[in-house]
């Protein structure tokens, strides 16, 4: 994905380190296979910095609020719980430009004399990594969320007890002391000399400086690359128009269109916002691929019931020819009787085209008219089973075709079971802005309810409707001046978005996500709030804002 580079972590680090230096570790959870959360506790506030250690998209942030996870489970999980949990973060930096971060954590309860250790998140792609070392000369390898032998790797191995390499680096041009005095050759090919020269830049940044610099000149576009680094900015969460998640960017490029980004005041908050967004796309994406699996095991199952039943059904001709017998032995007296042995006897056919001698066994323990009822009886069992084993083969033919159908289009199929049902990822969040520039989100559904809150900031409001189910909505405030205004649009946009739409008035509880806590989907996914206030509204949507 393209997301994090060099540059792009620097200003991420500025943003995560002011806020969790001091911090003491709570507790640590994992969310998924993939992902790491350290929920952190200080003086005014608790927040968990998220790790994801996914190949495709690799890279931290911030959550306002504790992220629920799994406890530790495999070695690695176990290792880095032991020396985090209870320790507190005293220093957080990124080495370099490279995508490497360096977590020191102090935690005198683990040992008598080493009391210090360090994280270090290097989040490289499809290398990327977790490594707890000790914080001893040789940075002594504790452990890893992916070991490296010697012989994957043999200048780089990453295994207990070894030291710690880092990754290899470049002598290269610092990207901030380059955009004070911008120089550039003449070259045809501008990414690769930005690959080679700059520190900071990978792929991704190189190909967008190179296109940049085709529509804005190429000082102009440096510095809307480096625009992190200097101010403040927009960030921008592309999402792909099956709500994959594309990356953050902070400028509009060629290869992210024709998606609708989400635009965020800060990078960790974007950050966020693609972590739990791609987290869920995951999740629903391995989902699918189980049901598809299973739907394939069933369809192969169908097709071989199919060819046992077809070869278990009886001959129309075989069952025909038993009613024959018996209707044969009925006029007996009236049958010309072609030739007679010990077992039965040959007759010639009168009553049907085809055939024209049949043979009729005669058993000599039975009369004839004993002959002529077990001839009947097999005949109805016969006919009654070929009906049943049709009936069978029809309805497994119906069931092969609904698979095949769903195979073809699983979105769109109607068959699939209530909890399996591949739920969309949580794209659906419409953005407003009123005249005053305060923001108003609306979840559009129960996930996108949930990673709404998820990434809202501690001091943003939050509303929903107190007797009714329906969207959670909350107002980012840029314009303290028009706070009362915009808060009652956004109630009226709360009662709208619910099942009391039609009602006259509606009650909407008001207060801010920091006196939100989320319950687990176990104990109901509710959101538990408190020091809320109640707004009266009529249910409406307010002509004066617009989307973004």
């Amino acid at each position: 994905m393209k997301t994090l580079e060099g540059l792009a972590l620097h200003r991420l680090v500025q943003e995560i380190e002011k806020d969790i230096i001091g911090m003491k570790i709570q507790k640590v959870t994992f969310p998924t296979d993939w992902e790491v959360s350290i929920d952190l506790f200080g003086p005014s506030k608790g927040q968990s910095l998220l790790v994801s250690m996914h190949p495709e998209c690799s890279a931290i942030a911030l959550l306002p609020s504790a992220e629920k996870g799994n406890p530790p489970r495999t070695s690695w999980q176990k290792l880095l719980y032991k020396y985090l949990m209870g320790g507190k973060i005293i220093s957080f930096r990124q080495m370099g430009w490279d995508r490497v971060i360096e977590m020191v954590i102090y935690n005198p309860g683990l040992w008598g004399k080493e009391t210090e250790f360090i994280c270090l998140l290097e989040l490289t792609g499809r290398n990327v990594n977790c490594i707890l070392t000790r914080n001893d000369a040789q940075r002594t390898i504790l452990g890893a969320f992916r070991s490296v032998p010697p012989e994957e790797n043999r200048f780089r191995s990453v295994l207990p007890g070894l030291p710690y390499t880092p990754p290899p680096q470049r002598e290269r041009l610092d990207p901030l002391e380059f955009s004070k005095k911008l120089t550039f050759p003449e070259t045809y090919d501008l990414a690769q000399w930005c690959l080679r020269n700059l520190d900071g830049f990978g792929p991704f940044l190189a190909g967008a400086f190179a296109e940049l610099a085709e529509r804005f000149g190429k000082e102009d576009a440096f510095q809307r690359i480096v625009k992190p680094l200097l101010g403040e900015c927009s960030f921008l969460v592309f999402l792909a128009s099956d709500d994959k998640p594309l990356g953050v960017f902070w400028e509009y490029l060629s290869s992210f269109s024709p998606s609708s980004p989400y635009s965020f005041a800060s990078l960790n908050e974007a950050m966020a916002f693609l972590l739990l967004t791609f987290r869920e796309y995951v999740l629903e994406r391995a989902q699918q691929k189980l049901w598809e699996k299973k739907l394939k095991e069933d369809l192969d199952f169908i097709t071989r019931e199919i060819q046992r039943i077809e070869e278990l059904i009886p001959q129309e001709e075989n069952v025909e020819l038993l009613r024959l017998k018996g209707e044969l032995l009925k006029m007996f007296p009236y049958l010309e009787i072609l030739e007679k042995t010990e077992e039965g006897i040959r007759v010639r056919n009168f009553l049907t085209p085809f055939p024209e001698e049949v043979f009729i066994a005669l058993p000599s323990s039975c009369s004839l008219s004993e002959v002529m009822q077990e001839y009947f009886k097999q005949y109805r069992k016969m006919r009654e089973r070929r009906t049943r084993l049709l009936e069978a083969r029809e309805e497994l033919k119906a069931r092969l075709e609904k698979i095949q159908a769903l195979l073809e289009n699983p979105e769109q199929s109607p068959i699939l079971p209530e909890d399996a049902t591949p739920q969309k990822a949580p794209g659906g969040i419409l953005r407003f802005k009123t005249l005053s520039g305060n923001e108003i989100w609306v979840g559009k559904n129960a996930r996108a309810n949930r990673v709404l809150v998820r990434i809202a900031s501690r001091n943003d409001y939050w509303l929903h409707t107190r007797d009714f189910p329906g969207a959670h909505v909350i107002v980012k405030v840029f314009a303290p001046q028009a706070f009362d205004e915009d808060i009652v649009k956004a109630a009226q946009l709360a009662a709208y978005f619910s099942s009391g739409r039609l009602e006259g008035k509606v009650d909407v509880v008001c207060t801010q996500v920091k006196n939100l806590r989320l319950l687990p989907a176990k104990e109901g996914g509710k959101t538990i709030y408190r020091n809320e206030e109640t707004i009266r509204v009529t249910p409406l949507y307010p002509q004066d804002l617009w989307k973004t």
